[in-house]
């Protein structure tokens, strides 16, 4: 990992160490079952591409995934991700349908090596790869015929340049202008969501934090966003069709999608 890439690991350690509970689990839960289905979900074998800090990996587990396969290209995450297993494996039940491996979705012999699942994930990650055209194409391949594919993007909104340019100052600023930003930028982040939501943000919804998703939107680099439109196209052409996508309830937050692959 590059010293110019924001740390997700760190995020997600702290995340997990102070404020991860049984209620978060049980939302993320929650929102895994919207969004995936609860039939798809249940029995099921899930590759999860970018696991942070594990919990909706977890959360696969606890909606009765038979078996989930975690990666991501930090090791920090994947050492959060089993410490989370530890902690929660009474909520869970089974944990020995866990596999944690890292896997960096750009590398095209290693993808190939992880694979193919009736469901990849990927929420809010294949974004901060550097290179998010190719990471869609690659963690696509994992989609065995007829899977599923559930991916969330941050959508394309007239501040993303902005926000583009706050990311890569706050990449190359001292720690204590990386605080310094953080601090300013949370009143208005958080009426700014809450305008934009109608819903007070101090849940961030699936489980998280809203401390910790400020940290990570205000960090996030390398960054980079698509409409739904852009979205659709290119992912459709790789064999795929759309079932639903769900936009940000935002403006430049993460648009959700489901795919399924088509039959050869």
């Amino acid at each position: 990992m590059s010293e110019r890439q924001f740390n997700f690991g760190e995020n997600w350690q702290d995340y997990s160490d102070n404020f991860a509970t049984v209620a978060q689990l049980k939302e993320a839960c929650e929102a895994l079952e919207s969004l995936v289905g609860s039939d798809n979900l249940r029995g099921s074998t899930m590759l999860d591409i970018g696991c942070g800090s594990g919990l909706h990996a977890l959360a696969a587990l606890r909606a009765g995934a038979e078996r989930v396969v975690v990666t991501d290209v930090n090791p920090l995450c994947l050492e959060v991700t089993q410490k989370n297993l530890s902690r929660f494996q009474r909520e869970l039940p089974k944990t020995d349908g866990v596999e944690i491996r890292g896997l960096d979705v750009l590398d095209a012999e290693a993808v190939v090596e992880v694979g193919t699942f009736p469901l990849v994930y990927s929420w809010g990650v294949l974004h901060h790869t550097g290179d998010m055209w190719r990471a869609i194409r690659h963690a696509s391949q994992c989609v065995a015929e007829e899977g599923m594919f559930v991916i969330a993007i941050y959508n394309r909104h007239w501040t993303s340049p902005i926000w583009h340019v706050i990311k890569w100052l706050y990449m190359r600023s001292p720690q204590i202008l990386r605080t310094l930003m953080v601090w300013l930028l949370a009143v208005p982040m958080f009426f700014g969501a809450w305008f934009t939501t109608g819903r007070m943000p101090w849940s961030a919804g699936r489980g998280m934090h809203f401390y910790h998703d400020l940290i990570d939107w205000v960090g996030g680099y390398p960054y980079e966003c698509a409409s739904i439109d852009e979205m659709t196209v290119f992912v459709e052409e790789l064999g795929f069709e759309l079932v639903r996508s769900t936009p940000t309830a935002g403006w430049t937050g993460c648009n959700e999608f489901v795919f399924h692959r088509n039959a050869s």
